[in-house]
């Protein structure tokens, strides 16, 4: 991948005019941060150059729970990074995942998130699939809908911290991390995520950990935001919950590496 394009100089332009807190209230020490200090694409050290930090970045990005005092609000730095073998930007550290992901944040509102979700449900009812393992369900929109529609019959949804779901039959939901899992569920066909990956700090290990537990012929299903396109629009796009700038050119390649086959893509426009 040498002579990969560097990070986009108009997206370091933004994120330098960002912001940032006068003063933090909690700031995370260095010893709390996670070290990522190798490129996520080909696992290479020593080819992250430093571009620029931002003191004192709020952590959570959704609305705090009660008992969380303004006082006690996590603060950290953010420091980018670019590999010089793939062109790949990203944060190193990152913030511990108790922090950033204090409490389920994420639902299905508005018409472009409904407009993404049911689209999003067709294609995955397309390859008629017999038991599904979502990652990160959180909201439990996709789950609910094809249970209901009969289009799957069995749903296990994997999340941390999902929201309170209504229970329907056929599905099972799991409080804990995909990554922690040794064996998918019985049946398990088909692996969805939906706006998951670019969360993930790992994304290799992820993929590496998926391919060697879906069943041969089985089907991997996921949408992820096109953050090129965003930083284009100068709308934010990167932040301590989006760590890395994984584009589709090296997304394609990290699929490959791990043995998975593109047989569709499809483009959504809100």
């Amino acid at each position: 991948m040498s002579g990969a394009p560097r990070l986009d100089v108009r997206l370091i332009s933004w994120l330098l005019l960002m912001p940032s807190t006068a003063e933090a209230q909690v700031l995370l020490p260095s010893y709390r941060m996670v070290t990522r200090d190798f490129d996520v694409i080909t696992g290479a050290n020593g080819t992250l150059q430093h571009l620029f930090t931002i003191p004192n970045m709020p952590v959570y990005m959704g609305v705090a729970p009660h008992s969380l005092q303004p006082e006690n609000d996590m603060f950290a730095d953010m420091s980018w990074h670019v590999s010089t073998d793939t062109g790949m930007g990203q944060m190193n550290p990152l913030v511990p995942l108790e922090y950033v992901y204090l409490q389920q944040h994420n639902a299905v509102v508005g018409v472009t998130w409904t407009k993404h979700h049911d689209a999003f449900a067709k294609l995955v009812a397309s390859v008629r699939p017999a038991h599904v393992l979502e990652v990160g369900g959180g909201h439990g929109y996709l789950a609910m809908k094809l249970l209901n529609a009969g289009a799957v019959a069995l749903w296990t949804m994997v999340d941390p911290n999902p929201l309170s779901l209504v229970m329907v039959p056929g599905l099972t939901v799991r409080r804990e991390y995909f990554e922690q899992m040794q064996e998918l569920p019985e049946g398990v066909d088909t692996v969805v995520h939906s706006h998951l990956l670019e969360h993930i700090y790992d994304p290799a290990r992820f993929f590496s950990k998926l391919a060697a537990l879906l069943p041969m012929g089985g089907h991997h299903i996921f949408s992820v935001p096109d953050l090129m396109e965003l930083a284009r629009l100068n709308a934010p796009c990167i932040h301590f919950e989006h760590t890395l700038l994984l584009g589709d050119r090296l997304l394609d390649a990290l699929l490959r590496q791990h043995g998975f086959q593109t047989l569709q893509k499809i483009r959504l426009n809100p």
